[in-house]
C-alpha cells in the first residue's frame, strides 16, 4: 500500500525530521519505508483515521481484450490464460486477470458505482449487519495501457477509488464486480438490484485478490 499515514509518540528530540525519518527506516525492511515525518506538537490529538478529508485507493489489473472474428467467434489467443500475458519484469502489486474481458464498457461502470448509495452488498458480511453502509464514492475511475500489437491486446488498467471512507474489503469487491460485468458472468439489469443492500445482492459481488490493491 502507498500513503498509508501513522501517528504515534517519540522521546523528546532535537532531531530534524529527516533525521528521524532516515532512523526509521534503517530498522525496516526493504518493502516498507517512511515517505516523510512532519511534528505534530500543534495538533497532538491528531487521528489518521478519523480526521482523514478523503482516502484513495488504487488498484491494478492487467488482462487479455476479449476480441471476436468476422463470425463473432472469439479469437483463440483470448483465452490462453496468465501465461500468456505475464511478464519477467511484472512485480506482485496488480492482478493477472485469468479472463479475456470485454473492457468498451468498463468506464460506464465504474461511474454506475459512484454516488450516494447503500454499499452493504460490497461490504464484510459483518460490516453489513453492524454498521451503516450508506457512503459516498466521490470517484472511482481509471487509465489504461494497451501494451501489445496483438489482434486481442494486453491491457493494464489502474483504477482510482476516493471517498470519505470505506469499509473492510469494499475496494476488491468494487473491483471484482466490475471484472465479473466485462466477463459477461452478470448482466448489467444487476444495478436494479444491487444497493438493495440484502444479502441476495452481494451475491453478485465477487471479491478481486489482495495482490493489486495498493
Amino acid at each position: 500500500a502507498r500513503g498509508q499515514v501513522v501517528a504515534l509518540s517519540l522521546p523528546e528530540t532535537k532531531d530534524e525530521v529527516w533525521v528521524i525519518r532516515r532512523n526509521i527506516n534503517s530498522r525496516l525492511p526493504s518493502d516498507i519505508s517512511v515517505e516523510s515525518v512532519t511534528s505534530l506538537k500543534e495538533n497532538p490529538d491528531f487521528d489518521p483515521r478519523k480526521d482523514a478529508v478523503r482516502k484513495r485507493y488504487s488498484y491494478a489489473l492487467k488482462f487479455r481484450r476479449k476480441v471476436l472474428d468476422s463470425n463473432g467467434k472469439m479469437l483463440p489467443i483470448c483465452k490462453s490464460g496468465p501465461n500468456s500475458i505475464r511478464n519477467a519484469l511484472d512485480t506482485n502489486t496488480f492482478w493477472i486477470c485469468p479472463w479475456p474481458l470485454d473492457d468498451s464498457n468498463m468506464k460506464l461502470y465504474c461511474q454506475r458505482l459512484t454516488g450516494e448509495h447503500d454499499y452493504s452488498a460490497f461490504v464484510h458480511k459483518r460490516s453489513r449487519r453492524e454498521k451503516e453502509n450508506i457512503l459516498t464514492v466521490e470517484r472511482f475511475d481509471f487509465d489504461s495501457i494497451e501494451s501489445t500489437i496483438e489482434a486481442a491486446p494486453i491491457v493494464t488498467v489502474r483504477f482510482q477509488v476516493e471517498a470519505k471512507g470505506f469499509r473492510r474489503g469494499m475496494i476488491r469487491n468494487l473491483v471484482g464486480f466490475v471484472v465479473d460485468l466485462c466477463r459477461g458472468q452478470i448482466p448489467e439489469s444487476v444495478y436494479e438490484v444491487i444497493w438493495t443492500g440484502m444479502d441476495e445482492a452481494a451475491r453478485h459481488v465477487h471479491s478481486a485478490p489482495p495482490s493489486g490493491l495498493c
